[in-house]
């Protein structure tokens, strides 16, 4: 028997639908491959060069703001994720979208909202290679648009010949977004097993190696989430990649969507609240000092007023 057909079946893959992931896991259940977990959402969500999309739309993000698509599947279970549950479910109506049908409706969303960013979310947009593919093409092609965002978990990217197809689209740019800083984190906040915490920081030096447009977010400024062990051990990691990847770290806070308060309920995380008042608690941000302001410097007054004190007495 092969080592493909040994393999046991995603977790999530269970259930009256076998074919779509439409739940998150109970703390304590058995752990899933995301690779693994990618096929059996890219057999779901993927027809051929078709994807399946709920809408497409526009967000403020990057400071111009973002025209998106919407899609269907996700190869992880992140408990503090905001994304609809299109992330997890495809039991819904969807359409399935040929690439240019995609880039229609992006085009449409971009010239109304005078943006020339865009972008897919709601899913891991590296699921259904062929179809993210065969739209970067038209992308490039196109003259309106300049930029087109990859965000991405990265556990796909850990395949070498994935970043390689990427390479040649100049209007590319790779957003990795890191989960956990030690392969207990990762799989206690993904779903996904402890052996495959390596493999978005793989794809970071795949995406290094061939100099594509990158940039790395981690959810690691809320102390809710991540302590400061793990913070270390994530910063860690990162610098085995790049040093200069920890000082431009883009680190993020969990953001008390319904849908994010709903999943950290399921998974057994509480909100902490901070303050007592109803509501408002929920939007106090209380985080660490973002690792960036590494690099920064400022007058220690009492360290210069000890200095002069120090000349002055000769001590």
């Amino acid at each position: 028997m092969s080592e493909a057909a040994q393999a046991p079946e995603p977790p999530c893959a269970r259930g009256p639908h076998p074919e779509v992931c439409h739940f998150l896991e109970a703390p304590g259940s058995s752990a899933f491959d995301p690779v693994e977990l990618a096929r059996v959402t890219e057999r779901v969500v993927c027809d051929g060069n078709r994807r399946k999309y709920s809408r497409f739309g526009h967000t403020y993000d990057y400071f111009k703001g973002v025209a998106t698509g919407y899609v269907y599947g996700c190869c992880l279970r992140c408990v503090f994720c905001w994304a609809s549950s299109a992330r997890d479910s495809a039991l819904r109506e969807a359409r399935l979208c040929s690439p240019e049908e995609v880039l229609e409706g992006i085009l449409e969303v971009a010239r109304r909202r005078r943006t020339t960013f865009a972008r897919l979310s709601d899913g891991e947009p590296t699921i259904g290679r062929e179809h993210l593919l065969q739209l970067l093409e038209l992308v490039e092609r196109d003259e309106y648009l300049t930029r087109f965002f990859v965000e991405t978990n990265g556990v796909l990217l850990s395949d070498e010949s994935y970043v390689r197809d990427l390479k040649p689209f100049k209007k590319v740019w790779v957003r990795v977004a890191l989960k956990g800083g030690t392969p207990e984190g990762w799989s206690r906040k993904t779903g996904a097993t402890p052996e495959s915490f390596p493999l978005p920081f793989e794809a970071l030096r795949h995406l290094k190696k061939h100099g594509l447009g990158l940039s790395v977010a981690a959810m690691s400024l809320d102390p809710r989430f991540m302590g400061i062990h793990e913070r270390v051990m994530l910063v860690s990691e990162l610098a085995r990649v790049d040093p200069q990847m920890v000082i431009d770290l883009n680190e993020e806070m969990v953001v008390p969507y319904g849908i994010s308060l709903e999943r950290l309920r399921s998974a057994g995380y509480p909100m902490k609240r901070y303050i007592p008042i109803p509501v408002l608690w929920r939007f106090l941000q209380v985080g660490y000092h973002p690792l960036r302001r590494i690099g920064k410097k400022r007058i220690s007054w009492s360290r210069t007023w000890n200095a002069i004190k120090g000349l002055i007495t000769g001590t």
